[in-house]
C-alpha cells in the first residue's frame, strides 16, 4: 500500500470514529479494563509466588539460626550415642530388608500355588524363575538350604514341587523369626530329596 492509500485509510477510519464517538470510547474503555485486569492477574500471581518463596526462605533461615544457636550437633554428642545411632540404623535397615525379602518370598509362593490351582494340579514353568529367585534370596539372607535339585526353568514337577514345599514349610518359621528352625527344616528336606534322587 502506498502513502496516499494509507492516508485515505486512516482518514476513513477517523471519519467513522468521529461519526460515532460514544461506541468508540466505550470499546476503548472496555479494552483498556480487560488489558488492565489481565496484567493485574498475571503480576498478582508472580508477586504471590515471590512472597511464598520469600516466606519459605525466611522460615529456612530462622530454622538454620535455631540450629546454630543450639549446641546439639554431631560433634557435641558422646561417641557412644553416635555408635548406638549407627547400630540402630543398621538394625532398622536389616529389618526392612528382611521384611521385603519375606514379602517377595510369600508373593512367589502364592503365585506358584495359584498357577498350580489354575492348571488343575499340573505344574507350570511360568513362575519357576520367581520361585528360584526367592529360594536363592532365602539362602543368601537366612542360610536356607535350597531343595535338591534347585528348580530350573525347564524343571519337572518334582523340582518345582520341592521348591513350593520348601517355601510352604520355612516361610511361617522365618516370618516368626525362627531362622535356625527354618535352616534345620530346609536341611532335612534337602537330605530327604537327595536320598530320593540317589545323590
Amino acid at each position: 500500500m502506498d502513502f496516499e492509500g494509507t492516508i485515505k485509510s486512516v482518514g476513513s477510519q477517523l471519519a467513522v470514529v468521529v461519526a460515532a464517538p460514544v461506541p468508540f470510547v466505550i470499546s476503548l474503555a472496555i479494552l483498556s479494563v480487560a488489558i488492565w485486569q489481565i496484567c493485574r492477574w498475571y503480576y498478582d500471581g508472580r508477586i504471590s509466588s515471590f512472597e511464598a518463596r520469600l516466606s519459605f526462605k525466611t522460615d529456612e533461615i530462622a530454622t538454620l539460626k535455631e540450629k546454630l544457636a543450639k549446641p546439639d550437633t554431631v560433634e557435641s554428642k558422646p561417641s557412644g550415642s553416635i555408635v548406638s545411632d549407627i547400630v540402630k540404623s543398621a538394625a532398622e535397615k536389616r529389618m526392612t530388608e528382611r521384611k521385603l525379602a519375606l514379602n517377595k518370598i510369600a508373593k512367589a509362593l502364592h503365585d506358584a500355588e495359584t498357577e498350580q490351582v489354575f492348571a488343575k494340579g499340573r505344574f507350570s514353568n511360568r513362575n519357576v524363575p520367581a520361585l528360584k529367585a526367592s529360594i536363592l534370596t532365602a539362602e543368601k539372607l537366612f542360610g536356607i538350604v535350597p531343595p535338591y535339585p534347585l528348580p530350573e526353568n525347564h524343571g519337572g514337577p518334582l523340582t518345582l514341587g520341592s521348591g513350593i514345599s520348601l517355601l510352604r514349610q520355612i516361610l511361617p518359621l522365618l516370618e516368626d523369626g525362627h531362622d535356625e528352625e527354618a535352616r534345620k527344616t530346609s536341611q532335612s528336606m534337602y537330605d530327604e530329596e537327595a536320598r530320593r534322587f540317589g545323590a
